[in-house]
């Protein structure tokens, strides 16, 4: 096979999704779970940073489903992420 490209990443993923825990569609409101029918938020800015927040790995902005992939660096050792997102306005997190 010919033009085979790959590229290998030293690090770890993480994927995710912001959503409205309204439990619209049967779910359960505010339970911090995604159930029933409950839809993603998109737009919303999201990063990666260490425990204490001084260093950030990576950010993005979530897809029109509300989902999103961080790409955490071999670097950040084996130490905590904290995962924050910047609430929309008139939301908070649950």
């Amino acid at each position: 096979l010919s033009n085979q490209n790959f590229g290998l990443y030293n690090g770890s993923v993480l994927t995710g999704r912001v959503f409205r825990d309204t439990g619209v569609g049967a779910g359960v409101p505010n339970n911090a779970v995604q159930d029933g029918s409950e839809p993603g938020i998109a737009g919303v800015s999201v990063r990666a940073t260490d425990s204490g927040g001084g260093t950030t790995f990576d950010s993005t902005v979530t897809d029109g489903a509300g989902n999103y992939t961080l790409w955490i660096p071999a670097s950040a050792g084996a130490n905590p992420v904290r995962v924050v997102q910047a609430n929309a306005g008139g939301f908070v997190s649950t």
